[in-house]
């Protein structure tokens, strides 16, 4: 009787002992399951670059210049310092001499992009960061801007003022999430959410032919969607991809700047003014990627791994998905990797310490063999 006592207790205390053990067993199999089909997922890193990139576009600058101020010139008739002040119109329209400028480049990848594949058609996209004028720069200069002031000196009633500088670079930034829907047989629509970003450099304002107005270097950021259509060809672990597209932007532009000069010649002359520019840089631009010598990792690309023999687009060794961006002093984009979120850490941590009793049992296994 006490032999069948204990026999019941055992089993009413084993059971749900076993249960939790097997509960505990299935979910690191279920784990380990979901992990290998991760591993398994065609999830490919692409690295546009090569004269197959192209991107044809315009860029314009349209807005007004506002100035006001006063100052006074020496008048060689009465020989006398006389005062002067800026007249209406005060706002001034603003346009690039010669029309818009005409811009056609190779773009590169700043860094690999992670793409989903499936089925034949791209289902995400993450770390797309794009150098769309890739060391192309343009120079530009504004429409001659005329300024009237109160002066009775000649050459002080009519004012021009010209205005120069270089478009450095633009770059585009994925920030956001992508879509991604199909219209055919590899082939379908595509939204990519990010950040457009640009380097004026080397701007700079000359009155009178000598007086020279003092502009920073101007760095412009503003929302941008590529949109446009893709195009899928190959197995989804080694395909060929190809993104085609026409997007308008605005990037604001606003500087203020004090026009404060006492010069000697060609008369002499003290001003105090200021000058203040709202426009905007408006881009057209149409765009085709393809990279067709994509590889297929040995391991997650976020490793850095560079893949296996006879494998390695052009670019960097260690790739890494999301950045910010930067410039450095000639205007040129540096892409600064992310550090990993602290989740994405635990989350690897917990599957590779949930897979380890697996590893265990199947190494005993093997020893016993």
């Amino acid at each position: 009787m006490l032999v069948e006592r204990n026999f019941v207790n055992c089993v009413a205390g084993c059971v749900p002992r076993l249960a939790s053990r097997a509960a505990v067993m299935t979910g690191t199999a279920m784990l380990v399951v979901a992990l290998s089909a991760t591993a398994r997922a065609a999830t490919v890193p692409v690295y546009f670059s090569g004269t197959e990139q192209t991107f044809n576009g315009t860029v314009d600058l349209t807005g007004n210049l506002e100035g006001s101020g006063s100052g006074e010139a020496f008048n060689p008739l009465t020989k006398a310092l006389e005062p002067f002040s800026l007249t209406a119109p005060t706002s001034h329209a603003l346009g690039i001499d010669g029309g818009p400028l005409s811009v056609a480049t190779h773009p590169t990848s700043a860094g690999y992009a992670s793409f989903g594949v499936a089925g034949g058609h791209l289902t995400s996209a993450a770390g797309l960061n794009l150098n769309l004028l890739n060391g192309t720069t343009s120079d530009f200069s504004l429409l001659p801007i005329n300024v009237t002031t109160s002066s009775t000196i000649s050459i002080l009633k009519n004012v021009e003022i010209g205005l120069n500088g270089t478009l450095a670079s633009l770059v585009f930034q994925q920030t956001g999430s992508a879509t991604f829907s199909p219209t055919g047989a590899g082939t379908g629509s595509f939204e990519i959410f990010g950040n457009a970003a640009a380097a004026l450099l080397n701007v700079n304002a000359i009155a009178l032919g000598v007086v020279n107005v003092p502009v920073d270097a101007q760095y412009l950021s503003t929302p941008l969607t590529l949109s446009g259509i893709y195009k899928i060809t190959g197995d989804d672990a080694n395909p060929k991809i190809e993104l085609d597209g026409a997007v308008g932007l605005g990037l604001p532009l606003d500087i203020a700047s004090a026009l404060t000069a006492a010069i000697d010649t060609p008369l002499a002359l003290s001003i105090d003014a200021a000058l203040d520019l709202a426009a905007t840089v408006s881009v057209s631009l149409g765009f085709h990627l393809e990279q067709s010598a994509i590889y297929v990792p040995t391991s997650d690309p976020g490793t850095g791994q560079t893949g296996g023999p006879g494998y390695g687009p052009p670019g960097p060794p260690n790739f890494k998905f999301g950045s910010i961006v930067t410039f450095d002093s000639d205007g040129q984009p540096l892409f600064q990797p992310l550090v990993p979120e602290p989740g994405s850490s635990v989350l690897l941590l917990l599957g590779l310490v949930a897979a380890m009793p697996v590893a265990v049992r199947r190494l005993r296994k093997t020893r016993r063999a």
